[in-house]
């Protein structure tokens, strides 16, 4: 590495830890407000502590953007200038180059996206199970029996798939909703009881889809040679009835569908707790 990419990275990081320490002085020393009882003309009034936290808001927000500022030059926003080469590397600077430049709507769609191709190829892995179910066939060996052959155990692998990348999507939602009933309280309203809905339907259905994914991979797997050597006649061949995966590959859809539903439902009651409820003035009236 060259002594000027030190340098940079150095300015860089200066510049975010000390606005990085100003957000936190601003939030130390946020404006509060606590009411004096009258004035002279008998009016209750409010009175506000320092205005630190507006300078410390603003000198962070002018150091964030300076080292953003410092880094887009240095590299040129990551599409000017001259191209770089095809490979891994470019790929990880693509995507820190996103992460960083993203909000927290740009976060919210992201998240929905992953989970969305997560849901999107488990539906498609279980649709591929259910397609490629492992049949029999009779067969018989050299002393005259018959016994079973069976095809490709692929739906098996395929089931196995859906099952792992839809846990994986739950799980996405789960840690970033915190189940619904950690971290901080949600506000009252329609949002918070949509939210609340979606996210009981969506374990309902995500646990009939893992059950009928599971069930079905295990019995797909599930093989017999010889029946039996007493009763005579064909032997009988386990195999998976159809329309297990099929089943599991509807869910797997109405999973996705209401996970997201909570997610974003989700999203909107607590960006509504986030906000502080007005403040309403007044002079409480008491009987004389």
């Amino acid at each position: 590495m060259s002594m000027a990419s030190i340098i940079i990275l150095a300015v860089v990081f200066v510049l975010d830890v000390l606005a990085f320490v100003l957000a936190i002085g601003a939030e130390k020393r946020r404006n509060t407000a606590a009411y004096v009882n009258v004035d002279q003309n008998a009016r209750p009034y409010c009175v506000y502590g320092s205005d630190a936290a507006t300078g410390y808001g603003i000198g962070a927000l002018v150091l964030l953007a300076a080292g953003q500022a410092v880094i887009m030059v240095a590299t040129r926003c990551f599409c000017c200038g001259r191209a770089l080469s095809p490979g891994r590397w470019r790929a990880f600077a693509g995507f820190c180059f996103i992460t960083c430049c993203s909000n927290p709507s740009m976060a919210s769609i992201i998240l929905v996206v992953v989970v969305f191709v997560l849901d999107a190829l488990a539906f498609v892995l279980a649709i591929g199970a259910e397609k490629r179910r492992s049949t029999a066939t009779f067969s018989e060996d050299t002393s005259g029996r018959q016994y079973c052959v069976y095809s490709s155990d692929a739906a098996t692998g395929y089931g196995i798939g859906a099952l792992l990348l839809l846990l994986a999507g739950q799980a996405v939602v789960m840690v970033v909703t915190r189940c619904f009933c950690c971290g901080r309280a949600l506000s009252p309203g329609r949002w918070r009881a949509f939210s609340g809905f979606c996210f009981i339907v969506c374990w309902f259905t995500f646990v009939i889809a893992e059950l009928c994914l599971l069930a079905g991979s295990v019995r797909n797997a599930y093989h017999t040679k010889y029946s039996t050597l007493v009763i005579r006649g064909p032997p009988h061949c386990a195999m998976l009835r159809k329309g297990v995966f099929a089943a599991g590959a509807a869910f797997t859809f109405l999973t996705a569908l209401f996970a997201e539903l909570h997610y974003l439902f989700f999203a909107k009651a607590r960006h509504a707790a986030a906000v502080p409820p007005p403040i309403v003035g007044g002079i409480g009236m008491t009987r004389m």
